[in-house]
């Protein structure tokens, strides 16, 4: 028996074309960046302590690099405190700077 030429006899062949990975990038008080590369998702603040574990009892604040509001500026660093905000992205990657405080309340 043989194929007919004009029959596909690779029907079950699809190109599954997958969203490149995501790129988190962390830096902390001058040290290399700790880079991450996850599925492409949105990512909340609770997911990027998660991935790097940060626990949310450390005194640690995150500024998100994102696209300046006014322009006067190629970006900005944004504070985000919220667990559930969704994390902004500039150019297709989530960018942080962790700055310590201290909770004086004096």
């Amino acid at each position: 028996m043989h194929a007919n030429p004009t029959q596909n006899i690779f029907p079950a062949l699809h190109c599954r074309i997958d969203p490149p990975p995501l790129t988190l990038v962390l830096r902390e008080n001058g040290q290399p960046p700790m880079v991450a590369k996850i599925p492409s998702e949105i990512i909340t603040l609770a997911k990027f302590r998660r991935i790097f574990g940060v626990s949310r009892t450390e005194n640690k604040r995150f500024l998100f690099k994102s696209t300046c509001e006014d322009d006067s500026a190629p970006y900005q660093w944004s504070l985000v405190t919220d667990d559930d905000a969704v994390l902004p992205l500039f150019d297709g990657k989530i960018s942080a700077e962790c700055r310590h405080f201290n909770d004086d309340s004096d």
